[in-house]
């Protein structure tokens, strides 16, 4: 019984430096976190400034672009990449039906 009790002792200090070491860990880990201000700061960013906007391309921006690959040389890429990325629209209504024809 003697041994009984002071395994029980024994555990019950084990649990006792564990809890301690535990707390510690605990309160160290929590005490690397950056303290968030509150609204009641002056310290507050000013306002906070807003993201650029996208640029707008216009079709007649993307077209003027490819005719300029085009008589640069680069007629067959500038078909290709019309062809893979079904940019029908970039054509004028009055040529695309031939246009069709010469990707086809």
């Amino acid at each position: 019984m003697d041994v009984t009790m002071e395994l029980v002792n024994a555990l019950n200090a084990l649990t006792a430096v564990l809890q301690k070491f535990t707390q510690q860990t605990t309160e160290n880990y929590l005490n690397t976190f950056e303290e968030l201000p509150t609204g009641d700061t002056d310290d507050a960013p000013a306002a906070e400034s807003q993201p650029a906007p996208k640029p707008t391309v216009t079709i007649e921006q993307v077209r003027a672009v490819l005719s300029e690959l085009s008589r640069a040389g680069k007629t067959v890429q500038v078909k290709e990449l019309l062809a893979a990325t079904s940019s029908v629209l970039l054509i004028p209504p009055s040529i695309r039906h031939c246009w069709r024809k010469l990707v086809s």
